[in-house]
């Protein structure tokens, strides 16, 4: 047993941190002003040297008649510091057993000569002495013990006990045995079925129990959990555990707090808070969250949107606040393929950061006896970790993370998790995509128009994004006093001289096409229809017109048409069913198919138009070598005039070419 050794003196500072000269110190009850409420204070640790306020300072450290000295107090205490003027210098109004001012009765280097120690008595100690031992305090208590020492004196953690609870299915319950089971009197379990605190031996009660009270005899995360806890704090490290093998989380969130996996936990912290060693706790100090293989068909947004539910559940409990510690496993190695994993991780680095997310890569099973598919055991438990791993990911694991930011997977190999260079095959985890050239907004999205002294009326290239600013030769333009938007164009209500350079920048935030299941790619691309697919530059789909494809420059359909398909330059499509080749071609009629170029049906036709092939050259000259009606009517008024056959031969058409005579026959050249 080592001999009680003083603490280096308290050291108090002016303001600027130069050495408090002549200072005065007050001392007082916790809670309360010090200067106007003392309390007794004395220069020996034993308390029978009473010291008189304010303490005085000498180059910074408390003056005993010019000799320095520390001072102690028997509880808790506020102090006030003042400078040789009266100039308050600093306070606090609460200070405990941890603070420097309390010096203990007895220290010892380790916590085993404290267990061993016979020199501590019921009768030269009371309650409320401080025993330190391998640097962590305790109190002497008459009740209410967290361990004795050998006379049988009682002692507690000046911090009192720490709680882990954990949660989750088979991972959370430990279903396999071996690796460390260090026997330890800090630690305990509740044992939900005699109602009372057990062992910190998994071969014995309450882990002998089967779930969701105990784990038939195996190691366990929260088990080794609470061994670090009481190796690193020297505190009483309890454990309340309830673990349901291949459940899904909807067994804690299904019903609310309801739910019966949910009712269980909660039953159980009620009753272990009730028990003397928890006398005065309100809240757990920490979770674990152990759970997500069963949930291996989850989205990652209905896995996201459940872990969330379960948060809340925690934090709006009595035993659980805001900024209590939830540490998230990842889902064993082989469950990478799925997005639970992913909606642990983002959760955990994106939603609540008081969640923190456990890698569990490494960690072993019988599948993957090494952790790192080196060696794969065809048809072992790829799910469950080995019993060394679950103390790993207890005692280590957990220990060593720190809160982090995180984003999902968003490309998967095959059946292999998060997709890798080595992937042949890469699956989506998004189903509508857009480019960055066609966003519908973000920093840098401008567009550039220059004046021609005529036109006051401006098409912007790109849909459905907000304006953030307009400039005219530099200066910023008002809407409306300057300009307004109508529909997709800029109209100035002067119109801009010529050569002026009109710039329209775009609202900051990044964003796309509200659509589902579409691909908007290239230059200012937006597919706002459902299941459509936009490509090149200026290729669109209206809000309604769902199922098609546009490829190409500035095609658009209108109209709500659905079914479609284009391909070419300046096509538009304002019906469904339509299909369109080459350029300047509008399909007006359902079902039609328009090629070449202008073809000339561009309206709705009364006789419908289900084919036409177009040979003009503008919009303003439109025409078309073929067309067929939806009567059957077919059109081809071009076609050449000859008499004969042979002058059709000599006129240099080519056998099979269909000609007409002048009175209206049609003929094949032979």
């Amino acid at each position: 047993m080592a001999i009680t050794a003083q603490s280096p003196y308290q050291f108090f500072t002016e303001t600027d941190g130069t050495a408090l000269e002549s200072g005065k110190i007050y001392v007082g009850t916790a809670g309360l002003d010090a200067e106007s409420n003392q309390i007794s204070v004395y220069w020996d640790s034993d308390l029978t040297v009473a010291a008189a306020q304010p303490i005085r300072t000498i180059a910074g450290v408390p003056d005993r008649s010019g000799t320095p000295s520390d001072f102690f107090v028997s509880g808790d205490y506020s102090i006030t510091v003042n400078d040789v003027n009266d100039v308050f210098v600093y306070s606090k109004s609460s200070l405990n057993e941890n603070d420097p001012a309390i010096q203990p009765q007895k220290t010892f280097d380790t916590l085993a000569d404290l267990l061993l120690d016979t020199t501590i008595t019921t009768s030269n100690t009371s309650a409320g002495d401080i025993i330190e031992a391998q640097g962590w305090r305790y109190n002497v208590v008459t009740s209410n013990a967290h361990f004795t020492n050998a006379n049988g004196v009682g002692f507690q953690h000046v911090d009192g006990a720490y709680v882990t609870v954990i949660m989750g299915q088979s991972n959370a319950e430990g279903a396999n045995s071996g690796g460390p089971n260090p026997a330890s009197s800090l630690v305990k379990a509740w044992d939900a079925v005699t109602g009372a605190w057990g062992s910190s031996d998994y071969t014995q009660a309450p882990w002998t129990h089967s779930n969701p009270n105990g784990n038939g005899a195996n190691n366990n995360i929260a088990l080794a959990r609470a061994h670090r806890i009481a190796d690193s704090l020297g505190r009483l490290s309890l454990v309340i555990y309830s673990a349901y093998g291949g459940t899904s989380i909807d067994a804690w969130v299904g019903a609310g707090t309801s739910s019966y996996a949910w009712v269980d936990i909660e039953a159980k912290i009620a009753a272990a808070f009730a028990t003397p060693e928890l006398a005065g706790k309100t809240t757990v100090d920490e979770v674990i969250w152990v759970q997500g293989e069963a949930d291996y068909e989850d989205t990652f947004g209905t896995h996201l949107d459940n872990l969330i539910l379960l948060r809340n559940q925690y934090r709006n409990s009595v035993w659980c606040n805001w900024e209590t510690p939830i540490y998230m496993l990842e889902p064993s190695n082989q469950h990478e393929r799925y997005q639970a994993g992913d909606a642990i991780a983002y959760m955990c680095g994106n939603v609540d950061n008081y969640c923190i997310f456990v890698p569990t890569n490494g960690l072993r099973t019988s599948y993957d006896p090494q952790g790192d598919g080196s060696v794969i055991v065809p048809g072992g438990d790829y799910t469950h970790w080995l019993g060394p791993s679950l103390f790993e990911a207890g005692y280590h694991r957990i220990a060593n993370v720190a809160i982090s930011k995180s984003a999902p997977a968003v490309l998967y190999g095959r059946g292999t998790g998060g997709a890798t260079p080595a992937d042949a095959h890469v699956v989506s985890a998004f189903n509508s995509l857009t480019s960055w050239n066609s966003r519908t907004g973000g920093i840098g999205l401008k567009e550039t128009f220059t004046g021609d002294g005529v036109t006051n009326t401006f098409e912007m290239d790109y849909r459905g994004t907000n304006i953030s600013e307009v400039t005219l030769d530099g200066v910023v333009q008002v809407d409306p006093t300057d300009y307004s938007k109508v529909a997709n164009s800029l109209v100035f209500v002067v119109t801009p001289p010529l050569a002026a350079t009109v710039i329209v920048t775009y609202a900051a935030s990044v964003n796309a096409p509200p659509s589902t299941d579409s691909i908007s790619w290239g230059y200012a691309c937006y597919a706002d229809g459902n299941f459509t697919q936009a490509f090149g530059a200026k290729c669109r789909t209206d809000n309604f017109s769902n199922y098609g494809m546009l490829v190409g420059n500035t095609l658009e359909t209108k109209n709500g048409a659905k079914f479609f398909f284009g391909v070419g330059w300046l096509n538009n499509i304002h019906a469904s069913y339509g299909v369109v080749f080459g350029t300047g071609n509008e399909v007006y009629d359902e079902g039609q198919l328009a090629l070449g170029f202008y073809a000339e049906y561009a309206a709705v036709e009364a006789d419908p138009v289900l084919f036409q092939v177009g040979i003009g050259t503008s919009t303003s000259a439109r025409n078309n070598a073929l067309t067929v009606r939806k009567s059957g009517e077919i059109e081809a008024k071009h076609l050449p005039v000859y008499a004969t056959n042979a002058d059709a031969v000599t006129g240099g058409l080519a056998v099979g070419t269909i000609f007409q005579t002048p009175g209206g026959a049609l003929r094949i050249v032979v």
